[in-house]
Formats: structure tokens, C-alpha cells, sequence
């Protein structure tokens, strides 16, 4: 963490004495550039996205009877398809 000591801060307000923190080494990052987070939605990654949509066969999706298995099953199957197709990526505001 660096170098640092702690003391006793008798305050007079309770009981308790207050800690106190001294920093003598503090280094400071720059500040970070504001972004954001975004998906590339275009021509290209639609295309790769169906496509890996239609080669799903679903089986793990219809092995089951239950109802919340199945639309588990689906809806992991559908995400990892869709955050594939479309990684999020920093984008500068």
C-alpha cells in the first residue's frame, strides 16, 4: 500500500478515540477518460449472429420437461451467441 502510519486522535466527543491516517508516500493516477461501454451492431455482426442462431440445434433446450429448465437452457444459450456476436468494447464519449 505504501508508506503510512496510524495514531490515536482523542477527539472529546465520546469514548472512542478517532484514527488517524497518514499518507507519506501518495501517488495519484491521471484521471481516466470518460467512456462508455457499447456493442458494434452492424451489417456484419447481425450476419454472424444468425448464423450462429441457425446452427444452434437446441437439443439442451428440448431435453427437458420443465418449463424453467427450458427457458434457462434457451436464454443461456441465446446470451452466449449474442455477447459473442456482439463483445462490448470502450467507446470515447
Amino acid at each position: 500500500m505504501g508508506n503510512y502510519t496510524i495514531s490515536p486522535l482523542i477527539n472529546g466527543l465520546s469514548d472512542h478515540d478517532a484514527q488517524c491516517i497518514t499518507l507519506h508516500s501518495y501517488t495519484s493516477r491521471p484521471p481516466l477518460k470518460n467512456y462508455r461501454l457499447i456493442r458494434d451492431i452492424n451489417d456484419h455482426t447481425i450476419n454472424d449472429f444468425l448464423n450462429q442462431l441457425s446452427c444452434e440445434t437446441w437439443d439442451n433446450v428440448f431435453s427437458t420437461d420443465d418449463v424453467n429448465i427450458m427457458f434457462n437452457s434457451f436464454l443461456d444459450t441465446y446470451l452466449k451467441m449474442f455477447y459473442s456476436s456482439f463483445p462490448l468494447k470502450r467507446g470515447l464519449l
